[in-house]
């Protein structure tokens, strides 16, 4: 009963946020062009990329760790296990920042064919960022069964990102697609600390020698997830990357309108 019940409370909640998703690419159409689309997706698919290769895995192997210590009731150590995520997060946060801006000119060849794009490219740092930390507090809420609010976070998600990137799209256009992205990513890493934080307050031990060690546990859990979560953004970069060589940035976009 459990079971069927949350099945179908976030299939409600998943076909509304296909639904947003489905608009926002019809208004983006009508402000950007195909063009605009395009390269919107190639930028979602660099800081995905990215994002996958700097995570760590800690977004998918903290829920274990946190979800067996909750299940035994123990509060003080739900709240350490917490603050260890929190603290690899931004860790890993850092080290996408550090990997957007070191691949950017590799990037830029590949995506482009040349290396114009560097600066777009390193603009795009502070959305691995937001998603390194936005994927700890996820986890934090699925390991502590807070699945209505994971529901309403998806769909809150999707109305901030529509209602924060149009505006931008309007009056700058292209040149809006980076600040958009920027604070649409910052929008939702915020709804998402707004539905964790009231639960567990916000801490992190940047230079804790116990939390770095406490934190291995989780990376080796990760491993095959991040090496999975590469080879499947890989594949999808290079897709478009290879669209954009061969087509146009237009193809891109008729391709990234036929995915979603």
């Amino acid at each position: 009963k459990h079971i069927i019940k949350y099945t179908g409370f976030f299939f409600f909640f998943q076909l509304l946020t296909i639904l947003v998703s489905v608009i926002r690419n019809k208004l983006a159409v009508m402000l950007l062009s195909k063009a605009g689309i395009g390269l919107t997706a190639l930028y979602n698919n660099m800081t995905g990329f990215l994002s996958s290769t700097s995570n760590m895995g800690v977004s998918f192997s903290s829920i274990k760790h946190i979800s067996e210590v909750f299940e035994e009731g123990d509060e003080q150590l739900v709240e350490q296990h917490v603050e260890v995520v929190r603290t690899w997060s931004v860790w890993t946060a850092l080290l996408g920042v550090l990997l957007t801006v070191l691949f950017s000119p590799i990037i830029s060849w590949f995506a482009f064919d040349d290396l114009d794009h560097i600066v777009p490219i390193c603009c795009l740092s502070p959305i691995v960022a937001f998603m390194a930390v936005t994927g700890g507090e996820l986890a934090i809420l699925k390991a502590v069964r807070r699945l209505h609010r994971v529901a309403l976070i998806s769909i809150m998600g999707a109305l901030f990102t529509l209602l924060l990137t149009i505006p931008f799209y309007y009056f700058l256009g292209i040149n809006g697609i980076i600040p958009a992205l920027n604070i649409s990513t910052l929008a939702v890493m915020v709804v998402h600390l707004s539905f964790s934080l009231p639960i567990f307050p916000w801490h992190v031990s940047l230079f804790s020698r116990k939390h770095f060690q406490s934190g291995w546990s989780l990376i080796r859990l990760g491993i095959p997830y991040i090496m999975a979560g590469i080879i499947n953004t890989l594949s999808v970069m290079g897709i478009t990357f290879f669209i954009n060589r061969v087509g146009s940035i237009n193809d891109v976009g008729l391709y990234s309108m036929g995915f979603t």
